[in-house]
């Protein structure tokens, strides 16, 4: 038995639910879509239980809630933008390749959904994320313990990076 609400399990069930054609006005889809507005922080990202970097919640919470509450999905894309540093790449705790992968992938799928999002953001992450794509990776993932996956991290990288070229 949990005994805190997960963001990320939230986000995790929307994705499903449409992915397998559940409208958004169905009664699941509109009380997680409230669920994840009302917690989340500043109207804009999320912290979750399962990963210390609010990059990652935010980043899937874009890509699952698109077509069901822009205005949130605009400001959570505004709060990623905002967070991107001068050399490319975003995390919370400091430069992280998972964290960068997390936010071009949610900020590809927004302009691939017509969302605004300048050229030069793919541009100077695909740059940094390249040249920082190798370990060591930041422990961000919470269990018992901080950990991190390699293959899933890898996954992450990999993906963002086909992504921006699709983009660019």
């Amino acid at each position: 038995m949990e005994i805190t609400n997960s963001i990320s399990t939230n986000i995790h069930f929307l994705s499903a639910f449409r992915r397998y054609g559940i409208s958004a006005k169905h009664p699941i889809i509109r009380k997680i879509s409230k669920f994840l507005r009302d917690s989340a922080m500043s109207n804009a990202y999320w912290f979750d239980k399962w990963n210390a970097s609010p990059f990652y919640a935010t980043s899937h919470a874009i890509i699952s809630s698109m077509g069901i509450d822009d205005e949130l999905v605009q400001n959570s894309v505004d709060w990623i933008l905002a967070n991107q540093r001068p050399s490319g790449d975003w995390g919370y705790y400091g430069s992280s390749a998972e964290e960068t992968a997390y936010c071009i992938q949610a900020l590809c799928a927004w302009k691939k959904s017509g969302g605004k999002v300048s050229k030069d953001v793919f541009f100077k992450g695909m740059q940094w994320l390249k040249q920082h794509s190798e370990p060591p990776y930041p422990f961000l993932w919470i269990a018992k313990t901080l950990n991190y996956s390699d293959w899933i991290i890898r996954a992450e990288i990999l993906s963002a990076l086909k992504l921006i070229d699709e983009i660019l």
